[in-house]
């Protein structure tokens, strides 16, 4: 009897840790591209809060949707999206989403940090760029910085309207993302 006890135990037991398992390994999934991450947010949006844009980089412009941003040019990347030049080794993806009338509108990227970089560190890097821009055409209102799956770092800047339901449908996408940073920007 004592021994069937035993085993009934050990059954009920394994099946609660399985179960738990299964919650928790499904809540941390780690998104499959940084494309997925900005495409999952933005299909999140309601058609009033959508505003014009575009994505990716030149070589791969797409309209009304988010774009794979080539880790290429160095240059654009510091320009469009504040990324420092000796900080792109560091990645491995990028993706990207901005304003159809003015980028500093809205302005959002989308980082993989590359095996055995921190992100938590590249977000402090992008925390720094967004603090030390020099603004051209217009200066955004707010930005946010958060670390999405460990290995995604999301660095939005842009008017308030559109980074604050940003942010909320963020976190409706992603509940485990962990935002860094807020930053108010126009002084």
């Amino acid at each position: 009897l004592i021994l069937v006890l035993t085993m009934l135990a050990t059954v009920a037991a394994g099946c609660t840790r399985k179960s738990n398992e299964d919650t928790t390994g499904t809540a941390a999934e780690v998104p499959a591209s940084a494309l997925e991450v900005l495409t999952t947010i933005w299909a999140k949006h309601g058609e009033n809060e959508k505003f014009p844009v575009y994505g990716g980089d030149a070589a791969h412009m797409v309209t009304d949707a988010p774009g794979s941003y080539s880790l290429q040019d160095t240059e654009s990347l510091g320009v469009q999206l504040l990324v420092p030049a000796d900080e792109v080794k560091n990645l491995t993806e990028a993706a990207a989403l901005f304003h159809g009338m003015m980028s500093n509108n809205f302005s959002c990227g989308v980082f993989r940090v590359a095996q055995g970089v921190s992100a938590s560190a590249f977000a402090q890097t992008m925390h720094d760029a967004v603090e030390n821009a020099q603004w051209i055409c217009g200066m955004p209102e707010k930005a946010m910085i958060a670390v999405i799956g460990g290995e995604y770092v999301l660095m939005a800047f842009g008017l308030k309207d559109a980074i604050d339901p940003f942010q909320t449908r963020m976190t409706e996408a992603y509940p485990d993302a962990e935002i860094k940073y807020t930053v108010d920007i126009a002084r």
